[in-house]
């Protein structure tokens, strides 16, 4: 084949292929993918997806307390700790994370809701609801270790090391008064540093990344158990305000809430005690009044609803999707 041949063939080809349709992929087809992997999707009758996002509760995760034998590092392990925890926990995207309400109602942090090692239930309880929270997440960093082992022979000797931490968390579900996940998980990490000699001290600043780095992996391992025990909660939001016919709801978009929302309006129902210790038992549920039907939203994580049916709304009584 000469050079004119071949230089019409090349440009044949060419225009065959700018010729034909080029595909674009619809960026709403690959939503809908991610949400059906995502279980963030419902199929229809006829076989197609609505793209909808899932009520989120919101969450306050308390700053993790240290056992007092950690001794000064201790306080920086539970920092880094309560870190990482936020972190996983707003990486599911199953909850709403309330640290400013959280940090304003529980300025102690986790030691904040014990007395000595009794857990405050009823102020517990009372201060979360007051801050809007559905869940409330503290605990404790119970234990940290560090070892070392150094070889003993050998131009070039292997110090390995080993961290193992141990973690203390509780779940609250606010409105029901009650611990609905407690658990304690250790989790370790490994390290090994070569020298010439062995010249390879062990510093305080390893030490410490070290013990870090197992409260990180402690927090990896039970964050997926604290997303199954919240599931199996029921959302539940609260009229915050109200203005002439206009319902202010403490929750919106970031919570998952749509426009066209039809909400369940309940009282808030009756704080029960056991009538022999007086212990908080949690609170009744409250009597059905009104329907209301969302139309706007407000502010950061808001809504504003309308009157659908019924009557007798007021500020802070319960909403729920009906």
């Amino acid at each position: 084949m000469n050079r004119s041949m071949l230089t019409l063939t090349l440009f044949a080809l060419f225009a065959i292929a700018c010729s034909q349709k080029v595909v674009q992929r619809d960026p709403r087809e690959y939503d809908l993918e991610q949400a059906r992997e995502r279980g963030n999707a419902i199929e229809n009758q006829d076989g197609s997806f609505d793209h909808f996002a899932p009520l989120r509760p919101k969450i306050g995760v308390l700053p993790l307390d240290s056992a007092v034998e950690l001794a000064s590092e201790g306080p920086k392990v539970a920092v880094e700790a309560t870190k990482e925890l936020i972190y996983e926990i707003s990486r599911t995207q199953k909850f709403v994370v309330a640290q400013r309400e959280a940090r304003e109602a529980f300025p102690g942090g986790s030691s904040a809701v014990y007395t000595g090692n009794e857990l405050r239930l009823e102020q517990t309880v009372r201060r979360a609801k007051d801050a809007g929270l559905t869940i409330l997440l503290f605990g404790k960093v119970r234990r940290v270790v560090v070892r070392s082992k150094q070889d003993e022979v050998g131009l070039l000797r292997s110090t390995k090391s080993a961290s193992m931490a141990e973690i203390d968390l509780r779940l609250l579900d606010v409105r029901a008064g009650k611990i609905i996940f407690e658990k304690v998980v250790r989790a370790d990490t490994l390290d090994r540093q070569t020298s010439l000699f062995g010249d390879n001290d062990i510093t305080p600043e390893y030490r410490i990344e070290m013990m870090i780095q197992a409260t990180r992996n402690a927090v990896k391992k039970i964050v997926p158990d604290l997303v199954r025990a919240s599931e199996r909660l029921a959302w539940r939001g609260r009229v915050a305000k109200i203005v002439g016919t206009r319902l202010y709801i403490n929750a919106g978009r970031e919570t998952g809430i749509q426009i066209g929302d039809i909400m369940r309006v309940s009282s808030q129902g009756e704080d029960v005690y056991d009538p022999e210790t007086g212990a908080y038992l949690g609170k009744a549920t409250g009597a059905q009044k009104a329907t209301l039907q969302i139309v706007d939203y407000f502010g950061q994580d808001g809504s504003v609803a309308r009157l659908h049916s019924g009557g007798n709304v007021q500020e802070g009584d319960i909403v729920e999707i009906y």
